[in-house]
């Protein structure tokens, strides 16, 4: 599992084993540093990435853990590690929105503040259903959560408000509804 960080000089990987983090430059194929990350496998093709106060971050679950690690990627070190309600697979957030939202392998999308990196709020789109894969619209004034179940839906939301708009009926919703949005 793998990303390339937003100045495309590394390519961040793990293996299916996990326990660590390996960062390879680009262009010479080297390994610039293996970090020691939380035993599972970290999640990093579903990470956010941002910036903050200068600073690139990228934050991602671990594979079978209730756990969210928040990594540095100018400094290349883990940032923090946050407990979240369950083991979650995928974590967005949007240029225009203070938050990362997380599913956490359950009914609850967690909200993670970008600057103070708490658990800040929460979203419940379906009490006992599985919430996961969120997207935002091309200016990040939605949020699109996938009710991941045989009778689910794309539930919207004000991604500010947290208000909810329209739910759209769906089997198994999974999808990339943010294609707009892919920078890196």
């Amino acid at each position: 599992d793998y990303f390339i960080e937003p100045d495309e000089i590394h390519l961040v990987g793990t293996s299916r084993d996990g326990g660590h983090i390996t960062v390879v430059d680009v262009k010479t194929g080297a390994t610039v540093k293996t970090i020691k990350a939380a035993s599972g496998m970290p999640h990093l093709a579903s990470a956010a990435v941002w910036k903050e106060d200068g600073t690139y971050l990228a934050a991602f679950p671990t594979i079978g853990k209730p756990l969210l690690t928040v990594l540095d990627l100018n400094a290349l070190e883990i940032k923090k590690e946050i407990r979240i309600k369950g083991p979650g697979f995928f974590a967005r957030t949007h240029d225009n929105i203070g938050q990362v939202w997380v599913d956490t392998g359950t009914d609850t999308v967690q909200l993670i503040d970008k600057k103070t990196l708490e658990v800040t709020g929460e979203v419940v789109p379906e009490k006992g259903k599985k919430a996961m894969h969120i997207e935002f619209t091309k200016d990040g004034s939605k949020a699109l959560v996938s009710v991941w179940e045989d009778d689910g839906a794309v539930k919207i939301y004000d991604s500010k408000t947290l208000e909810f708009i329209k739910s759209l009926p769906f089997r198994k919703p999974i999808g990339k509804y943010n294609a707009t949005n892919k920078k890196f």
